[in-house]
């Protein structure tokens, strides 16, 4: 399988890779973008881009929110919605990506930040180091 292009999360002041994606998103906020004057992402057509889309998140006050999307999908209202739909454990990659696309793809980061996300709220979070 290709490495896929990672989504993008604002944490702690910070964007970082979303090492878990997709995460998904509800039908009732996202439809297809098929804008006649739609600019395609560069990715669009690739391997590394079989969803066709990318998505930039945000967690504000302990709720995640699905902040943009690109490429074949987009946001029906152009406002970021509270992704209450989300549930389980998201992990986001902490300071520069390792120098291997694959390590990067498999969340091989020398720290993680790890939540544990119920129904678009932060329930838990901590922060993992590797040690070797």
């Amino acid at each position: 399988m290709t490495v896929q292009i990672l989504d993008t999360i604002a944490f702690d002041e910070k964007t970082s890779g979303v090492l878990l994606t997709p995460l998904g998103f509800d039908t009732q906020w996202v439809e297809e973008d098929r804008r006649v004057d739609r600019v395609p992402l560069l990715w669009e057509g690739s391997t590394a881009l079989q969803r066709g889309y990318t998505a930039h998140w945000a967690v504000r006050e302990r709720e995640l929110w699905l902040v943009s999307v690109h490429g074949r999908f987009r946001l029906k209202h152009g406002q970021p919605v509270r992704a209450e739909w989300v549930s389980g454990e998201l992990r986001i990659g902490l300071g520069a990506p390792p120098d291997e696309l694959y390590d990067a793809y498999m969340g091989i980061y020398r720290s993680q930040i790890r939540l544990d996300i119920d129904e678009g709220l932060v329930a838990a979070a901590w922060r993992v180091e590797r040690l070797l």
